[in-house]
């Protein structure tokens, strides 16, 4: 009788911590289903690909985050505040510069359903940010 019970709280514990990931995301959506605002704004989103030296919104999408590991690199190792691109131009690395409202990157990493960026964890938000 008693292996009876121990069996049974058994199966229950299993399916109880099998299921707990499941139950704990029910309602919960990865991705959001409409796409951010600035990402259908074509203008906006080249400005933010000129920001960061690259040529266009395509190369923006898929090597902003190597050029931020550059940048990062540059300034903590080097010492040097200014990214120099491939065709020469001199662009100040400011994340201040770059995302004046850093609720847009978190809104773009929302509805791509990937790891949102904590650079303001670190830094300082800019004034009229919106990133509460």
């Amino acid at each position: 009788m008693n292996k009876n019970r121990l069996v049974a709280l058994g199966l229950i514990l299993f399916v109880l911590l099998f299921t707990f990931p499941v139950v704990m995301n029910l309602g919960k959506s990865v991705a959001k289903t409409q796409p951010p605002a600035m990402l259908q704004d074509q203008k906006a989103m080249q400005e933010l690909a000129d920001k960061l030296g690259v040529k266009n919104i395509d190369e923006f999408r898929e090597r902003h985050k190597q050029v931020l590991a550059e940048w990062k690199d540059i300034v903590v190792r080097d010492g040097k505040r200014v990214y120099v691109t491939k065709d020469g131009r001199e662009i100040p690395i400011s994340l201040q510069n770059l995302a004046s409202q850093p609720q847009y990157c978190n809104d773009c990493h929302d509805y791509a359903g990937i790891e949102k960026p904590n650079c303001w964890t670190c830094h300082v938000e800019p004034k009229g940010g919106a990133g509460k």
